[in-house]
C-alpha cells in the first residue's frame, strides 16, 4: 500500500477575515471558519487516517479537532507545523507585508522567519511522519505559507518554487501519494463552497 499525505489548510480565522497578516498570532475560528470545520470534516470522513498532526496555533488545532472527531483519532500538536513567523508584520494588512516576503523565499521580515526559514523548522517532523506512518494514510491541518513549503518538502522541489502552488485557500484539501518511483501530486488546493 501506498503511502498518502493529505494537508489540509485550517477554517476562516479572525485573522482572515480581518485581512491581516496572521504569522504565529494565534487567532480562533470564525463562526464561518467553525461551519468550514464541521464541513471538511464530513467531507474527509470517508478517508481513514492512521494519524492526524496540527499545528499548535487554534486555527489549526480547532479544525483539526472537528476532523478527529469523525475519525476517532487524537490530533498530534507540533510547534514545528506554526505559521512561518512574518515578525513586525504580524497583525497588519496584507498590503502592508512588502512582496519581498511574499515573494522570495529567503528574505526574512524583521523579527519573522523566511520561508526557508520555516521550511527547515518543519524539516525534521515532516521527514519523521514520512518514516514512522509509511504504507498509511496520514492528515496534516495547518496553514497557507508552511502548507506550500510542506509540498516542496514532499515533491522534492526547492523551496523557492513554494510560491507557484498559489495561495491554499482554507480548508482546501492537497493530496500527495507517495509511490516506489517517487511521489506524485494527487489534487491541489481542492475546495468547496459550503452549501447554505
Amino acid at each position: 500500500m501506498n503511502t498518502r499525505i493529505f494537508l489540509v489548510r485550517h477554517a476562516e480565522s479572525v485573522g482572515n477575515k480581518k485581512r491581516v497578516q496572521q504569522g504565529q498570532i494565534d487567532y480562533e475560528l470564525t463562526p464561518q471558519g467553525v461551519r468550514q470545520a464541521k464541513a471538511i470534516a464530513k467531507r474527509l470522513s470517508k478517508i481513514r487516517f492512521d494519524a492526524i498532526y496540527a499545528s499548535t496555533l487554534s486555527r489549526a488545532c480547532s479544525t483539526a479537532e472537528e476532523i478527529a472527531k469523525l475519525q476517532h483519532c487524537k490530533v498530534i500538536r507540533s510547534k514545528l507545523l506554526m505559521e512561518r513567523s512574518f515578525g513586525k508584520h504580524e497583525g497588519k494588512p496584507y498590503a502592508g507585508v512588502g512582496p519581498a516576503y511574499r515573494y522570495n523565499s529567503y528574505a526574512r521580515p524583521p523579527g519573522g522567519e523566511s520561508m526557508k526559514q520555516a521550511f527547515d523548522r518543519a524539516k525534521p517532523l515532516l521527514e519523521k511522519i514520512l518514516k514512522k506512518h509509511g504504507g498509511k494514510t496520514m492528515l496534516i491541518v495547518g496553514h497557507g505559507n508552511l502548507g506550500r513549503a510542506m509540498l516542496c518538502y514532499y515533491l522534492g522541489l526547492p523551496v523557492s518554487k513554494a510560491r507557484v502552488f498559489g495561495p491554499l485557500r482554507n480548508t482546501s484539501i492537497t493530496e500527495i501519494e507517495f509511490y516506489p518511483h517517487g511521489p506524485r501530486l494527487m489534487r491541489l488546493n481542492d475546495w468547496a463552497k459550503l452549501e447554505d
